[in-house]
């Protein structure tokens, strides 16, 4: 019989230790997943950054063709009124 009592006893200190190490793994994983939480958060706000400087960036691109189209009249219309100046007038 004593030996079955140290066999159990034995088997009930590991038991503890394993009860142990899985109360330190589920501290560890918590702070795990407050951590991965966070990073989405980080990341939601990452996008929404990327996304708004995306608007700013077309809205610039748009005006930069706007001013191209602006320029490339206002020489059609320069070169027009020479080609109409050096045209004699009846």
């Amino acid at each position: 019989m004593a030996v079955v009592e140290e066999k159990v006893l034995a088997l009930e200190g590991k038991m503890e230790q394993v009860g142990t190490s899985l109360a330190r793994m589920e501290t560890i994983l918590a702070s795990l997943d407050q951590k991965v939480d966070r990073l989405d958060q980080r990341i939601d706000k990452l996008d929404m950054r990327i996304d708004r400087l995306d608007d700013r960036a077309v809205k610039l691109f748009l005006w930069v063709i706007g001013i191209q189209m602006t320029t490339l009249i206002t020489m059609a219309a320069g070169l027009f009124a020479m080609v109409a100046r050096l045209i004699p007038n009846p």
